[in-house]
């Protein structure tokens, strides 16, 4: 954690309506922690898409981001949804001395 820097990280669910022309979407925003990913699958039915979000700056967590979007490719639910995966951060200085 750099000084003056504050990380706040999903604690489980956050929905966020969305609105294009006349359509409503709804975003689900779960949260990456391990405690909660068990909970995803009850939400997989409802899914329209999904966008995987990875932290570009956390080096260490790319092998675990990979193992669980393999997960989800797998998953039968979701075989015919369309994924999106976004590395974020990639303006932050860290990411880019590293």
């Amino acid at each position: 954690l750099r000084v003056g820097v504050i990380i706040l990280t999903s604690i489980a669910v956050e929905i966020t309506p969305v609105f294009q022309g006349n359509q409503q979407f709804k975003l689900f925003d779960y949260a990456g922690n391990p405690h909660w990913r068990p909970c995803w699958r009850s939400f997989m039915s409802r899914l329209r898409g999904v966008v995987f979000v990875i932290d570009s700056t956390d080096r260490e967590a790319l092998q675990e981001a990979k193992a669980e979007l393999v997960g989800l490719l797998k998953e039968e639910m979701l075989e015919q949804q369309p994924f999106l995966v976004l590395a974020n951060k990639q303006d932050d200085p860290v990411r880019e001395a590293s």
